[in-house]
C-alpha cells in the first residue's frame, strides 16, 4: 500500500522565465527517508486563478506514515541553472532553513509552495471569455469558522464593530489550504471587475471561538483614510477623508494596472478530513 502525495509550486509571476522545474525531497526512490534528496520533474499546468502551477506526485510506502519529510523546488533560469526557488525561511525563529516540510499521513492533501501571493489573495480580476471580466476576493484564514465580504457605504468609509456602515454582506466559501473566496457568478452582489473599481470593502470574520471581528484587506492596493481620527470601533458618521491612518482602514478596489509589488508567499498544507 502507498500514500500518494501531490506537490505544487505556484510562482504567481506570469512573466517569469524559468524551466526544468524539479521537486526535491528528503526521501529515496522508494519514498523512504534519506539524507540524499531525490529529484522529480514537475509538470506545468494552470490553477484556478489562471496562473502557472507545476505539479508532481510521489508515492510513499504506508509504512512511513508519521515520518517527517522535507522538500523544496529547484529550477533553471536563463544563465542560472539549479536555482533554489524557496525564497523565504520557515516561519520559525529557531530555523534558518528555506524548505517546506510535512508529516506523512493517510488522506494527506496537496503540499503547495506559493512563491508570491500575487493573483491569489485580495481582489483580483477573473478573465471571462465573451463577457466582462469578473472579480474574485480571497483571504487566508485557516482557523475561521466563517468569513463574509463586507461592502461598505462609500459616503462613510468605515465599518464599526457592530456592523454600522455596511451596505452588503456576501458570504465566502472555504476552499483549500485555509483560503476563503467568492467571485462573480457566485453571488448577485458581485458585478464585473471594472464596475466595482472604487468600492470600499473589508472582511467580517467569525473566529474559532465564535467571536466576530472586522478586518481590512492587507492585500488591497488602495485604502481609505487621509485624516487623523480613529473611531476605534465606534459608529462613525463623518466622511472617509477624516479617518486616520491608525484606524481599521477599508480596502478600496482599484484597477490593477501598474501592479508591481511582490510579496513572499510560503508553504501551505491541506489535510483532508
Amino acid at each position: 500500500m502507498t500514500v500518494n502525495v501531490q506537490f505544487r509550486f505556484r510562482s504567481g509571476l506570469p512573466s517569469m522565465a524559468f524551466d526544468n522545474v524539479r521537486l526535491r525531497g528528503s526521501w529515496d526512490e522508494q519514498g523512504r527517508p534519506s539524507n540524499g534528496w531525490t529529484s522529480h520533474p514537475m509538470q506545468r499546468s494552470r490553477d484556478e486563478d489562471g496562473y502557472d502551477v507545476f505539479v508532481a506526485r510521489v508515492p510513499f510506502p504506508d509504512g512511513e506514515i508519521g515520518e517527517h519529510f522535507r522538500w523544496g523546488i529547484e529550477l533553471d533560469r536563463p544563465g542560472i541553472p539549479d536555482l533554489w526557488a524557496i525564497a523565504a525561511e520557515l516561519d520559525d525563529e529557531a530555523s534558518s532553513r528555506r524548505e517546506c516540510s510535512f508529516h506523512l499521513q493517510q488522506g494527506i492533501g496537496p503540499q503547495t509552495y506559493y512563491l508570491t501571493w500575487i493573483g491569489r489573495l485580495g481582489a483580483n480580476r477573473v478573465e471571462k471569455p465573451n463577457s466582462s471580466d469578473g472579480i474574485r476576493f480571497s483571504v487566508w484564514a485557516p482557523n475561521a469558522r466563517a468569513i463574509s465580504l463586507v461592502i461598505a457605504d462609500p459616503a462613510i468609509g468605515y465599518v464599526a464593530d457592530d456592523g454600522t456602515g455596511t451596505v452588503a454582506t456576501i458570504g465566502m466559501r472555504r476552499t483549500v489550504d485555509g483560503f476563503w473566496s467568492v467571485e462573480t457568478g457566485e453571488d448577485d452582489g458581485l458585478s464585473d471587475f471594472d464596475s466595482m473599481v472604487g468600492t470600499p470593502y473589508m472582511y467580517r470574520i467569525t473566529r474559532d471561538d465564535g467571536s466576530v471581528a472586522y478586518r481590512t484587506d492587507i492585500w488591497s492596493l488602495m485604502q481609505i483614510g487621509a485624516g487623523d481620527f480613529d473611531p476605534d470601533g465606534a459608529v462613525y458618521h463623518g466622511s472617509p477623508g477624516g479617518i486616520g491612518r491608525t484606524a481599521k482602514l477599508l480596502g478600496r478596489l482599484r484597477s490593477e494596472a501598474g501592479r508591481t509589488s511582490i510579496r513572499a508567499g510560503g508553504c501551505r498544507r491541506d489535510v483532508l478530513g
